[in-house]
């Protein structure tokens, strides 16, 4: 049985305690000279374990919340040193999605590695029953190089698998194919696809070693643009006219019509999308033909583009991407396509990737995609936290503070106006996922921070000496606090203005 090593604070021990001894887990608690566990730093981990026996140790479960590189540890003690959950209650469903990882071949590893050995080429067999994300850079053509740079690099960053050149309906910018295809090709290595019914623009695209064609129909079809098509295809249910039917059993019809014209033309491979639209605008019915699709057809890969669903409908992303994924999951589909056209869609590669890898371990656990260790709840928790902090947290026991006088803050304070000589204002960048701090002094613009977590953004500033008035530094706080939250949500952040 494996034994691990279980990092916390004073404060998380008889909670931490309760939760090894109550699930049966196999390791030992070291407990660390701090009341908090997020100010475990790895200088303190390292000299409080260079005192301690790590006999069969096999792992270091660090607290979630740490900051910081403890690859010292793994350094120095030989043993791996792994940053668990926030909250010790979610450690026994971490532990079990740790072991599944492991029985799968860690995080998809030989998945990425086919994808990264291909070139040219797109291999439509995936043994792991797992979609490829398809990002699609949206207006492509219209992206300079440093905006088309950055989205290239975040697409990758946040778990795309293929990068889709999004071309501009009724546009015709062929000429501006090679450049980008240069560019994307220089900044990734991951295989690129083009979105286009544009013949011209198809071509170029084949021309300058595009690796997947997004979308052939009956509107651009050719003997000539087929038999120049060397790499898998995507074919969609539109006619002659550029109409979609609306009945499943139509879209089927067309699509084998279309498929059998291919094949008699050429036996390149192909993947079928049968267009899956918004909700309240026949999505059952869209729905419905990908599901007579893949009873009929059990074996020709499918394209499922989710993006429309998320985008023509004023809720989170987060929830529709999980049950998308998990209709995709159920129905083998091999591709999902999804953009992040607008603020309220962004996140959204990341949240399939997540949620792609939730539905892979469900169904090798052969179980419902809860309880995992791996989740999307990202604005709400399974549980009472608070409640159950309640049970094994002496601190908070009501009977300790009920004589202690309330201090009651109703009315707003007045301004303190004593102020420190400079200020700041505060911008995120989605695409780096970076904060961005600016400091001046009158209109002079001084210094320029970045980074992703507010407390390594204040406590640059103090140990710069920018800031010592006490009210100063309480609002630089919250609005860096906010800032950090923003940018996890992929919301708007606004100064001095309210998050939600």
């Amino acid at each position: 049985m494996k034994k691990f090593l279980f990092v916390t604070g004073r404060n998380a021990k008889e909670g931490l305690e309760e939760v090894i001894k109550k699930n049966k887990l196999s390791g030992k608690i070291h407990l660390s000279n701090v009341d908090v566990a997020s100010f475990i730093t790895p200088k303190i981990l390292l000299k409080e374990l260079s005192k301690k026996e790590l006999e069969g140790i096999e792992s270091i479960i660090l607290p979630g919340n740490v900051s910081g590189d403890f690859s010292i540890i793994e350094k120095n003690f030989k043993v791996k040193c792994i940053k668990g959950p926030t909250c010790y209650h979610e450690l026994p469903y971490f532990l079990k999605f740790m072991d599944s990882k492991k029985r799968n071949g860690g995080k998809n590893r030989e998945f990425s590695f086919l994808l990264k050995k291909i070139r040219g080429e797109i291999s439509l067999k995936n043994s792991f029953n797992l979609p490829y994300i398809i990002a699609e850079i949206n207006n492509a053509p219209r992206l300079k190089r440093r905006e088309l740079i950055k989205k290239v690099k975040y697409y990758e960053l946040s778990g795309a698998d293929i990068l889709d050149i999004g071309m501009i309906a009724n546009e015709d910018n062929s000429e501006k194919i090679p450049e980008i295809i240069k560019i994307v090709r220089e900044n990734s290595n991951l295989p690129i696809s083009i979105d286009t019914l544009n013949r011209k623009e198809i071509l170029t695209a084949i021309e300058f070693g595009i690796d997947l064609i997004i979308s052939v129909d009956f509107s651009n079809y050719s003997e000539e643009l087929i038999e120049k098509i060397n790499t898998p295809l995507v074919i969609i249910p539109r006619d002659e006219n550029g109409n979609v039917p609306k009945k499943a059993e139509d879209r089927i019809n067309l699509i084998e019509n279309l498929i059998n014209l291919i094949k008699e033309k050429s036996r390149r491979r192909i993947v079928v999308d049968l267009i899956l639209e918004p909700l309240l605008s026949n999505f059952s019915e869209s729905l419905k033909a990908f599901i007579l699709f893949r009873e009929k057809y059990p074996k020709i890969p499918l394209l499922m583009g989710v993006g429309n669903v998320i985008e023509l409908m004023d809720v989170d992303s987060v929830g529709v991407n999980g049950l998308l994924a998990g209709i995709a999951s159920e129905l083998k589909v091999n591709f999902l396509l999804t953009t992040e056209a607008s603020q309220k869609t962004k996140n959204s590669i990341r949240e399939l990737s997540i949620a792609r890898e939730m539905m892979y371990i469900a169904k090798n656990s052969k179980k419902l995609p809860k309880d995992l260790g791996i989740d999307l709840l990202i604005l709400k928790d399974k549980y009472d936290f608070n409640a159950e902090i309640g049970k094994t947290c002496k601190f908070i026991t009501e009977s300790k503070f009920k004589d202690i006088p309330i201090i009651e803050i109703d009315k707003k304070k007045k301004r303190i106006r004593r102020m420190d000589k400079g200020f700041f204002k505060i911008f995120l960048d989605y695409n780096e996922k970076k904060i961005n701090l600016l400091y001046y002094e009158g209109k002079k613009l001084i210094l320029r921070f970045k980074g992703s977590l507010a407390e390594n953004l204040y406590k640059e500033v103090i140990s710069r000496g920018l800031i010592k008035n006490l009210e100063h530094a309480a609002y630089l706080g919250k609005e860096l606090m906010k800032a950090e939250i923003a940018l996890k949500l992929g919301k708007n952040y606004i100064q001095d203005e309210n998050l939600f």
